[in-house]
């Protein structure tokens, strides 16, 4: 669904009752709005259900680590956050297990070689992040399933596609912030809408992971136990 930045702050200034229904807005008021949605789709950014899709990025790099962001190792848009990983060879893919700075760190030797790489750290800097694998092979190719951000808007008038749902939160969620700016209130039908439509987009976005289970095996009864004997 196509969305600019003008349509939007001027549906949020006449819901907020900034501006009358036949109002058209001031290049002032269309270039405070413009500030005021980016700083909304950069808090969006942050949070996991507001982003609407998680892109598959190949890695080719060398050695124990890359950056990742426009015109890096990596070239892409810096992720928030990589979800997923794994490391392809020969055609077969390997699970990259995702840690934290506090895992990373206590590995002593982070530049020890080896066939497969176990783990991927992610810093997250901005504007440029760095991966980090561990152990480290000599070929490589790395899947990263990485969180897309919401593009900010760069003018008034650049149109944006985004899926279904993503206009009408954007415009209910900026009349709030504008009517805040603008010491207006917000009708508690108005709100009620707004909550609506980002429930909608995170009830859209989520994704429920499977249960995995890793209890006892029998060899005599393909896999499946008794539970009262655990046998």
């Amino acid at each position: 669904m196509a969305v600019t930045a003008r349509s939007t702050i001027q549906g949020a200034l006449k819901l907020a009752g900034i501006l009358s229904p036949l109002e058209t807005m001031s290049s002032t008021s269309a270039d405070d709005g413009l500030v005021m949605l980016n700083n909304l789709v950069d808090g969006w950014n942050l949070e996991r259900l507001y982003i609407f899709t998680i892109t598959d990025v190949v890695a080719t790099f060398s050695g124990a680590s890359a950056t990742i962001g426009p015109s890096m190792q990596i070239n892409t848009t810096r992720p928030v956050r990589i979800e997923g990983a794994f490391y392809r060879r020969s055609g077969i893919d390997y699970p990259l297990r995702i840690i934290d700075v506090d895992e990373y760190n206590n590995i002593r030797l982070k530049t020890v070689s080896g066939d497969y790489p176990e783990v991927l750290y992610y810093t997250g800097d901005s504007p440029t992040g760095t991966v980090y694998v561990w152990p480290v092979p000599s070929t490589n190719e790395y899947h990263l399933q990485v969180m897309s951000q919401l593009t900010e808007f760069v003018d008034l008038d650049t149109s944006y596609s985004l899926p279904q749902g993503y206009r009408k939160a954007l415009m209910y969620s900026l009349a709030e912030e504008l009517a805040g700016m603008y010491d207006m209130e917000l009708s508690p039908l108005q709100m009620k809408i707004g909550a609506g439509a980002r429930r909608s987009l995170k009830r859209a976005n989520v994704v429920v992971p499977g249960l995995a289970y890793n209890g006892p095996q029998n060899s005599n009864n393909n896999g499946r136990i008794n539970i009262l004997s655990n046998q």
